[in-house]
């Protein structure tokens, strides 16, 4: 198990650390040289057109997505279950780095179950997660930005929708109830236009069900939408 937790953890540390290299290059390739500065604008630049218009300064924005993560329904399965589902976030930008997020998942997939006398194998399972917290932004330009964010909450774990009046403890598995939940993780946002962005975001999930702690990898892919508020017109002064 604890080799297990340390395959994951070096994963969300890659991922993360890729994501954070990623955003950096795309950053310097958009850098004008200096020995260019002369030179006519199409000569050197590397923008795009169509995101010529990429703002950080709007307040709201969403993403929804679909969430991938590998969970054990039980404390002593063998066979784990790989789980899939939607993932939305609604988030709230505070200043040009710092914003709140709310987050909602959803997870159902076939899990392994232990030998039993009823014949049971791979029965559907499900959790449901409801999570908020800070979410930071690094590196950005008009191409790319890297996020980090830090969310917790609860999850509740519906394990006995396939066992019928069999109790979930009979196949290997925790029964049905709610637990603490977190997401530590960040997303790497692809810009496609002023609003619309293409999102990775991979995360280390963090669950307590039967009083046992479990750590788990998710990713999640999908798009974000920037709530692009008109700009601010400036004031007129009437002169003398």
């Amino acid at each position: 198990m604890r080799n297990l937790t340390f395959v994951f953890r070096m994963r969300l540390a890659l991922l993360c650390a890729g994501a954070t290299m990623c955003g950096q290059a795309l950053f310097a390739q958009t850098q004008k040289p200096a020995a260019t500065e002369s030179l006519p604008p199409s000569t050197y630049s590397l923008q795009n057109d169509t995101l010529a218009g990429v703002r950080y300064d709007n307040r709201w924005q969403l993403y929804f997505g679909a969430g991938y993560r590998h969970f054990n329904a039980g404390p002593n399965l063998f066979q784990g279950a790989h789980m899939g589902g939607p993932d939305v976030q609604i988030t709230r930008r505070l200043s040009t780095h710092w914003a709140a997020t709310g987050n909602a998942r959803g997870y159902w997939g076939t899990s392994g179950a232990t030998p039993n006398k009823y014949g049971i194998a791979g029965p559907l399972v499900s959790e449901y997660l409801f999570l908020a917290g800070p979410e930071y932004r690094g590196p950005r330009n008009e191409h790319a930005a890297v996020n980090f964010h830090a969310l917790v909450g609860g999850a509740y774990g519906i394990y006995d929708a396939d066992l019928g009046k069999i109790p979930p403890g009979a196949v290997g598995f925790y029964n049905n109830g709610l637990s603490v939940a977190g997401a530590f993780g960040g997303s790497l946002d692809l810009n496609r236009s002023p609003r619309w962005a293409l999102r990775l975001s991979p995360d280390l999930m963090v669950t307590r069900h039967g009083n046992q702690f479990q750590e788990q990898f998710a990713m999640s892919v999908g798009v974000l939408y920037r709530f692009v508020g008109k700009p601010h017109a400036k004031p007129t002064v009437n002169k003398p």
